[in-house]
């Protein structure tokens, strides 16, 4: 991860490089959510070999079935975020690059 973010500060706007670091936390939350690909329950405790059992089968899972419509339950109610096309493909571009 040091190393992608060593690449990001030299290659984008300090306004895209959060927005992918945001990506990629929204991305463990969910790893975490699902408990198929890590039996970890916080983001630190997911492992390197979890991350290198990853396939580009699961990021297209997560960027077409759950990245452009999901829902978080608060206390009160359920919330709906949708991502748009342009979030969707910045999404798509972070997961080019290993981290």
């Amino acid at each position: 991860m040091k190393d992608y973010c060593i690449y990001l500060k030299g290659s984008v706007a300090v306004s895209t490089r959060l927005a992918y670091l945001e990506d990629i936390h929204f991305f463990c939350s969910y790893l975490i959510e699902m408990q198929e690909l890590t039996i970890a329950k916080e983001i630190k405790d997911i492992t390197q070999d979890e991350f290198n059992s990853i396939k580009a089968r699961d990021i297209n899972l997560f960027l077409g079935d759950y990245c452009s419509r999901y829902y978080k339950q608060t206390e009160r109610n359920t919330l709906v975020f949708e991502n748009n096309n342009r979030a969707l493909a910045r999404k798509k571009i972070i997961y080019l690059y290993p981290f």
